[in-house]
């Protein structure tokens, strides 16, 4: 039913493409990804969404296999290395690996890092997003467990189990397509990561922005390729008594100059624990834009476009976009009453020049206290924040 050539007993075949749709593959991948699509190749036991040419529309499915050589199937069909075999609607079809850009969605997993992330105080915001099905969604760990505290070099850090170790058993886990980190996970988790997979380790989504700190401890090398989306709040301890212009600009000289795959949204708004309707607003949309920027190298401008219009179709935000058009090079959008003036008045650093005086953004720890009172701002945030 995917696109069938032939009757195959107990399955069917996808064709192979014709030579109009060969020429629209590209155009069909980067709408597959924005979407939530087939954003990498599909594995065995992943969950898919498959096109029916005859209802129109897509089901639900599994892969069920993967073709490791060519093989031939049923009078004269042979399929190629490489092709999905996919259990949807009680029957089984073959889809050819140059098809599956065309007739499959994959279900992109997403690892959120639960210490730091607020999966508590935004729960619903996660399982809204787990109940959507182009989105596998996997939490790791839990607040307040025995290692969620500091390390060592931090100056109210304690030796294993910590951050630092906890990392190992994400990694233990898997790290899926993406990655949603937040306050602290991003300021211990994120480079741990970065330290010992480098360029392996996915996308990511880090709200507060913690990776984008004069972090204590050794230096460690954030990966020129790295696919980073920080989120970062006006209303956030992170920002200390920086003004917006300098944490921005502090933000932006963390960044290694040779990356091209940064964005930086800022909402004037935002405290540490993202208000509930904010986080749910634009989660989903700078997860698609993550996983596009990994797939396709370029810079994902549409999708980061989407999210300044979601914003700003709100009317009760405010801000700026930063993204790197290319290595070192920056773009700026504006949000929001009273930005784009401000803006104009003290411009952020597009390009850090090596001698430049930047105040950088000094660590800040989340002590037990500081998440109480941001977690009590968000509950009343979520109660007095329109809808």
């Amino acid at each position: 039913d995917v696109l069938p050539v032939a009757p195959v007993p107990a399955m069917a075949v996808a064709g192979r493409p014709s030579s109009s749709s060969q020429a629209n593959v590209s155009k069909a991948t980067a709408t597959a990804a924005a979407a939530g699509g087939l954003v990498r190749a599909v594995r065995k036991g992943d969950k898919v969404q498959a096109w029916s040419s005859s209802g129109k529309r897509w089901l639900e499915g599994s892969v069920e296999e993967v073709l490791q050589q060519q093989c031939a199937v049923g009078a004269g069909h042979i399929l190629p290395k490489g092709s999905a075999k996919i259990l949807s609607a009680g029957a089984h079809r073959f889809v050819p690996p140059d098809r599956s850009e065309q007739v499959l969605r994959l279900a992109v997993s997403v690892t959120v890092v639960a210490p730091g992330a607020g999966t508590g105080i935004n729960g619903e915001v996660y399982k809204d997003l787990s109940d959507d099905a182009r989105f596998n969604v996997k939490i790791i760990g839990k607040k307040g467990e025995p290692y969620d505290r500091y390390p060592e070099c931090w100056e109210h850090g304690a030796p294993p189990p910590n951050l630092e170790s906890f990392s190992a058993e994400v990694m233990g886990q898997g790290l899926g397509d993406v990655l949603v980190l937040g306050s602290r996970g991003g300021q211990v988790v994120l480079p741990c990561l970065w330290k010992t997979k480098g360029s392996q380790v996915p996308p990511a989504v880090v709200i507060n922005g913690g990776c984008a700190m004069k972090l204590p401890g050794p230096a460690v090398r954030w990966p020129p390729d790295a696919v980073t989306l920080l989120l970062l709040g006006g209303q956030d301890f992170f920002k200390g008594k920086l003004s917006s212009a300098e944490y921005l600009s502090s933000t932006v000289s963390q960044v290694p100059g040779a990356n091209s795959r940064t964005a930086i949204l800022y909402v004037r708004e935002m405290q540490h624990m993202p208000q509930k309707t904010l986080l749910r607003l634009v989660l989903e949309k700078l997860l698609l834009a993550a996983i596009a920027w990994k797939a396709f190298g370029s810079t994902p401008e549409a999708q980061l476009k989407s999210i300044v219009a979601a914003l700003e179709g709100e009317g009760c935000w405010s801000g700026k976009l930063l993204f790197t058009s290319a290595a070192g090079k920056w773009k700026e959008m504006t949000f929001g009453r009273g930005v784009a003036a401000e803006s104009a008045r003290r411009p952020v650093t597009a390009s850090v020049p090596a001698d430049a005086a930047v105040v950088v953004s000094e660590p800040i720890e989340v002590t037990r206290k500081a998440e109480l009172r941001a977690l009590w701002q968000a509950a009343v945030a979520d109660v007095v924040t329109p809808r």
